[in-house]
């Protein structure tokens, strides 16, 4: 019986742990005018904010929408990102496009 009770708690403060987890990842990105973007993207909670070059372009934003967007300067940003719980674990990925075009993946972990 204390067995299964260490298992259940050593279960549950590792799912808690992982909610309230903060993943990060940046990349940069060089635009065709030859201008480099350092992009940063953060997960905590379930929401999400993208930055570049440090500035918020897409504010905390739920993980479970499909798309969102910003602008930086006259440049439109999307996010297409994803969120899937494993069993101890989450991944959060983002594709960011920058006017239409692909920019970086951000893993977040």
């Amino acid at each position: 019986m204390k067995s299964v009770f260490i298992r259940v708690l050593t279960l549950s403060l590792v799912v808690f742990l992982a909610g309230c987890a903060v993943f990060t990842a940046k990349q940069t990105y060089r635009a065709d005018g030859g201008d480099e973007m350092m992009i940063t993207g953060r997960v905590q909670g379930g929401q999400v904010a993208i930055y570049i070059n440090g500035e918020e372009v897409i504010g905390k934003t739920s993980m479970f929408k499909e798309s969102m967007s910003g602008m930086y300067g006259e440049n439109k940003v999307v996010a297409m990102c994803k969120h899937v719980s494993h069993w101890a674990s989450v991944e959060n990925e983002c594709d960011i496009y920058i006017n239409n075009r692909f920019a970086v993946n951000l893993y977040m972990r």
